[in-house]
């Protein structure tokens, strides 16, 4: 699948992406972008991750590429762009909603590209080092398809978590 850069600087792909709102309403993207900075289990995950990242990709092989999957308004993806940049030659946040990837904009560094995806059909292939589905799965009709979807845009030897 193409993904094309809009003038907004969102990438879109050819076909109409449909935010399911009835799993993961937008009203709540501006609760939860106030919560990524300041709420402890937000701050608390985010080290952990990055300390897992840390243990499993290896430094000598950066750098990476790395994708978040239904990552909202981008607090893991602001997170990480800010700490190991220098580990990342592109950074990608990807979401259903429009109105999330238009938030994440304005607080996301140059590097981090914004995509408009659906995850049960992303059309990637053999593109990302690393994938992040957090607090994603739960929300989803089917799992086993999202994870499919997720695999198959790894490169080989990519990590999904």
């Amino acid at each position: 699948m193409t993904y094309e850069r809009c003038s907004d600087g969102i990438h879109r792909p050819a076909t109409q992406v449909q935010h399911r709102n009835e799993e993961y309403d937008q009203s709540g993207f501006s609760i939860l972008w106030a919560m990524q900075d300041q709420h402890f289990w937000y701050r608390g995950r985010h080290r952990f991750l990055l300390a897992a990242l840390d243990r499993t990709l290896p430094h000598e092989t950066a750098p990476w590429t790395g994708v978040d999957l239904g990552g909202g308004v981008g607090g893991w993806i602001r997170y990480l762009a800010d700490r190991r940049a220098d580990l990342f030659r592109t950074l990608a946040l990807a979401d259903s909603s429009e109105s999330a990837l238009r938030m994440a904009g304005a607080a996301l560094p140059p590097l981090v590209d914004r995509y408009q995806i659906d995850l049960m059909n992303l059309g990637w292939q053999n593109q990302w080092d690393c994938a992040f589905l957090l607090d994603v799965i739960e929300h989803l009709p089917d799992d086993v398809q999202a994870m499919r979807e997720a695999t198959q845009a790894l490169k080989p030897g990519g990590i999904c978590s």
